[in-house]
């Protein structure tokens, strides 16, 4: 750390190059604050903020789970919300793992995303999330998915999807009582 930095930081407030980097250059502290703070004064749209969030979730030295997920439960319920509802289909899964403590309308949210017309393997995609989804509680996956279903809130092909990841839930839990020094 620089004398600079020193400096600033004794302050409590931020130098004028923190202002004014790029947002590939920050660490995933500022990039968190960036989005939530770009979230909050609804700087850009949410279709304008849905790249950088990707791009901070596929950034290289953001790989490292335990740190994000930390990172994440310093965050209120409101930017968790916002931060759900700003991902596509695709950055939806791995956003979902890092919540902390998911709830039935973040699970809602994560489930009523749509797939782009032009996806070539739409049930792969569906069952990411549905797994994402699942790994984190399967009860809330059966609520959200209920919840859905009842009120009628979904794609044509989201019960037949569903059903067809239950099916899969089912037969791999079964080869795992068969064979149970498999991983999952």
């Amino acid at each position: 750390m620089n004398f600079m930095q020193e400096k600033d930081k004794k302050k409590g407030k931020k130098s004028w190059y923190q202002k004014y980097l790029p947002f590939v250059a920050r660490s995933p502290e500022m990039q968190i604050e960036w989005l939530v703070s770009s979230l909050k004064k609804k700087r850009l749209t949410r279709e304008e903020i849905a790249p950088y969030v990707h791009l901070f979730l596929e950034d290289d030295q953001n790989n490292d789970f335990d740190r994000l997920k930390t990172l994440f439960q310093g965050l209120d319920k409101q930017a968790l919300d916002d931060l759900l509802v700003t991902v596509d289909i695709y950055d939806t899964p791995k956003l979902f793992r890092l919540l902390p403590e998911p709830t039935l309308p973040q699970a809602v949210i994560a489930l009523k995303k749509h797939l782009p017309p032009y996806e070539k393997k739409p049930q792969k995609v569906i069952d990411e999330v549905f797994f994402a989804v699942n790994e984190r509680s399967g009860e809330l996956l059966q609520w959200a998915a209920g919840s859905l279903l009842d009120k009628g809130e979904v794609a044509s092909h989201f019960q037949k999807n569903y059903e067809m990841f239950l099916e899969l839930l089912h037969d791999e839990n079964f080869l795992i009582s068969i064979y149970p020094n498999t991983k999952r």
